[in-house]
């Protein structure tokens, strides 16, 4: 399902389905930023991960946008690339009566309608994070073994 935020007067659908799927700059920046902030030790990677945050979080609005408003088939054409969000994301941070007020709002946004649409599964980000238990394999195959009684 998607989010509906206004925008100057018009109502934008963020979806982060099929098309923000195929967004490989979107996948790129939320794996590393989720690198970045995992490394928690490490103060200097873990900054450069904030400081990143404004363009990942334009990435990843953009990438949810092309589902209703890009320029594919199904899209309605008015967000055809990056600076097209990038002037929607301006308006909607400068808008005194929205709830996104920031670029950490945004990103926070954008992630959790991620969550929403299933967005982490579908492009295998949560197969790659989940540990993998060992497979259990049969042992009926093999010899009972006895122990030898000694005499």
């Amino acid at each position: 399902m998607y989010k509906i935020i206004p925008i100057d007067g018009k109502d934008y659908k963020l979806e982060f389905t099929i098309e923000a799927s195929l967004c490989r700059e979107c996948i790129e920046k939320i794996s590393g930023l989720m690198v970045d902030l995992s490394k928690s030790d490490d103060i200097k990677q873990m900054l450069s991960g904030v400081s990143d945050i404004p363009y990942t979080a334009l990435i990843c609005f953009y990438a949810g946008l092309l589902e209703h408003h890009g320029s594919q088939p199904d899209g309605d054409g008015t967000v055809p690339d990056i600076n097209a969000a990038k002037r929607l994301a301006v308006k909607l941070l400068r808008d005194e009566n929205s709830d996104i007020d920031n670029w950490y709002d945004l990103f926070t946004t954008c992630i959790d309608q991620m969550g929403e649409d299933g967005f982490f599964e579908l492009v295998g980000m949560t197969s790659l994070t989940t540990e993998k238990k060992p497979k259990k394999v049969p042992q009926d195959h093999k010899r009972k073994q006895t122990k030898l009684s000694e005499t």
